[in-house]
């Protein structure tokens, strides 16, 4: 335990990657105060240890310099015994991804906590400061629903101090980097606006909206495996999450109002032909342009409005791999459904799939057949070809 003469150490909150967190009191203020030390064991050996120091001043000065209502404010920087900390504000409550994980949140308690840490980030904004780790475990919801952003400890400010981090290094998580944070491009607010975006995406679905490749970068999987949101709501985070940075919101309040506005703005009829058709038809023309991505977006709206072709389409990505995780259950599920509307080629490929079986399931020889067979009754000479061949198998 750590022996910090001024705080009375309680207990130990957690650990990160080179921290240590203690609850301790300070009794001369009669306050409970979060201690961050850096851990020995991990410094011990370490060619980076200096740099890692550094770091962690960089961090108590950073955080330091921003007295904000939604920012985990700092009390002390201190030594003991050889051991940096930082005294900070302690903050009794949950993380957001807790509350994400144990069931969810109601879109109006998100959106809410949501709207605060806007205001926080882009204060420290206009103060120079990008976190550089904007993610649901970092920041914190008190018990009377007052959210503050915590853990400025890799962020890079830009009025004076030396930046610790060698230059094309990456630093953050990557399910919420953007393009440009993860091609090592030079800190910007916007890094902070595509986490934040992320972060928004997954409290009101609970789901992360990307897979990443530190590579190739994020790539889209719609809301797999998450709750469904309106197309309103969609066409925000479309805009958020824009291939080209001057196409994105200006700052994460912009950001929070848009998004409020949409979920509480009614959606367009679903059965409405015109619009349908037009995302059905914009669709298409991203498809030729081999702007998957967004095709597939457009796609997914179209089909979540009963399109029975866009069903088709967003199949075909899924099963293909083109603007989205290959995911042959869910084209599956998409051709399934293409198929009840009368779309004779999803009919064909559906057995196709289930005569090939994967992700995990066997084939079915026998519901194969009877997708061939409707489909070859439908006129579908592929189709037919494929139903005897299967027979005579």
């Amino acid at each position: 335990m750590v022996n910090i003469d001024r705080y009375q150490v309680r207990r130990e909150l957690g650990k990160g990657g080179w921290g240590v967190v203690y609850l301790a009191e300070d009794p001369r203020l009669g306050r409970e105060v979060a201690i961050k030390v850096i851990r020995t064991d991990e410094l011990c050996g370490n060619p980076d240890a200096e740099d890692l120091s550094r770091r962690f001043d960089v961090e108590a000065k950073t955080a330091a310099k921003l007295h904000h209502p939604g920012i985990v404010a700092i009390y002390d920087l201190g030594v003991d015994q050889g051991r940096k900390f930082i005294v900070m504000e302690y903050v009794d409550g949950s993380t957001l991804r807790d509350l994400i994980a144990a069931a969810g949140l109601a879109p109006a308690g998100a959106l809410g906590i949501l709207d605060q840490v806007a205001v926080a980030l882009d204060y420290a904004h206009g103060m120079d400061v990008v976190h550089r780790d904007v993610k649901p475990a970092n920041i914190m919801i008190r018990k009377d629903g007052v959210a503050k952003v915590m853990d400025f400890g890799i962020a890079k400010i830009n009025l004076g101090l030396a930046t610790v981090t060698p230059p094309g290094a990456v630093l953050g998580t990557p399910p919420y980097m953007s393009f440009e944070h993860l091609a090592g491009y030079p800190a910007a607010p916007d890094f902070d606006r595509w986490s934040f975006a992320v972060t928004a995406y997954e409290a009101l679905t609970g789901a992360r909206p990307f897979i990443v490749d530190t590579v190739t970068g994020p790539e889209w999987r719609g809301p797999n495996g998450g709750r469904s949101i309106s197309g309103n709501v969609e066409a925000v985070f479309a805009r958020a999450f824009d291939k080209a940075r001057d196409g994105r919101y200006g700052s994460c309040l912009e950001f929070t109002r848009a998004l409020s506005a949409a979920h509480h703005t009614p959606p367009p009829p679903a059965t409405e032909p015109l619009s349908v058709e037009a995302l059905v038809k914009q669709a298409g023309q991203k498809h030729q342009e081999r702007d998957h991505k967004a095709a597939f977006r457009l796609f997914w709206l179209a089909a979540e409005a009963g399109h029975e072709q866009a069903m088709y389409n967003l199949a075909v990505l899924f099963e293909t791999g083109l603007g989205v995780a290959k995911d042959l259950s869910r084209a599956r599920e998409w051709h399934v459904r293409a198929a009840r509307g009368g779309i004779v080629e999803s009919m064909n490929r559906l057995g196709l799939l289930l005569e090939r079986g994967g992700d995990g399931l066997p084939p079915d020889f026998a519901e194969a057949i009877q997708w061939y067979r409707r489909a070859s009754e439908a006129g579908s000479r592929s189709a037919a070809a494929n139903l005897k061949r299967l027979k005579l198998n």
